[in-house]
């Protein structure tokens, strides 16, 4: 890690920054020698809203500029369908403004835990109350759901949960779910990191019940506008630089080409039901 030579670098291309925080493969411990250094580049005020920046400061550095609005509105409501705030449910490492990062850590976290609990008691309905979920549930079933849909995403997070390296980076990402639990205030532990959904939650949830089987058209309505938004963020962030395309196009097929050449081997991208007891 070069967190001070890197704050100097990110200051010299921004000038004041409101936040910022290293992920990506250098954090997780699954770097190799061309791999650069991802940073997330949290600004007051941004007028690009979001944007990639490289820089090339003796090692590469991968920049994801993005305004304070946007972050919240990502991490809160998925405005952008989380592709910015979804980079904060891994391990990360701030480097400036800590407390602000691990807030937005655990409002994505909170939004991911609210939404996917919500879609579960849909499916159960009143049988919710017997409904025992594990606290990796959350975790692997958001992983799941990108890894379909983006499929750099899933080399990433493989090696994210890699054998070697599974247990440190769970051991970083999962207080941030534990946090999100606690101030969510919807899920009570029925044994250490078990959880069932609240009375309350169900009621409320169920309330808003809609005819039979169109519970299933929203959940994929709304599923289906997040996948959406993602792609026309990542499009947005560098569609003004016609050689940053090129580099992040030339990125992805090096992951690609680096995935088929290794020794295929089970996938850690477990289903998530395992980590539920049905009633």
């Amino acid at each position: 890690m070069k967190p001070k030579a890197i704050v100097r670098v990110m200051e010299d291309t921004f000038g004041e920054v409101w936040a910022a925080c290293l992920y990506g493969s250098q954090v997780c411990g699954y770097a190799t020698s061309d791999s650069d250094y991802d940073v997330l580049v949290v600004l007051d005020d941004y007028g690009p809203g979001v944007k990639y920046t490289y820089v090339d400061a003796g090692f590469e550095l991968a920049f994801l500029g993005v305004s304070r609005r946007v972050l919240e509105d990502d991490a809160q409501d998925s405005a952008y369908g989380g592709f910015i705030a979804d980079r904060l449910i891994n391990p990360l490492n701030p480097i400036v403004n800590n407390a602000y990062i691990r807030s937005q850590e655990v409002a994505r976290k909170k939004t991911i835990i609210a939404w996917e609990t919500e879609k579960l008691v849909y499916r159960y309905k009143e049988k919710s109350k017997y409904l025992d979920i594990n606290l990796l549930y959350y975790p692997y079933k958001k992983w799941r759901k990108i890894a379909s849909v983006y499929h750099p995403y899933k080399y990433s997070i493989e090696n994210v949960l890699r054998s070697d390296l599974r247990r440190k980076n769970l051991d970083a990402l999962l207080p941030g779910f534990q946090r999100a639990i606690e101030e969510l205030d919807i899920l009570s532990e029925t044994y250490p990191g078990w959880y069932r959904p609240g009375e309350e939650f169900i009621k409320k949830t169920l309330s808003r019940t809609l005819k039979p089987g169109l519970e299933r058209a929203k959940i994929a309505e709304r599923e289906i506008e997040g996948v959406v938004a993602r792609y026309l963020t990542h499009s947005r962030a560098g569609d003004s630089d016609r050689d940053l395309i090129i580099k992040e196009v030339l990125s992805k097929v090096k992951r690609e080409v680096r995935q088929i050449g290794e020794k295929k081997t089970k996938s850690a991208l477990i289903d998530p039901k395992r980590f539920l007891i049905r009633p």
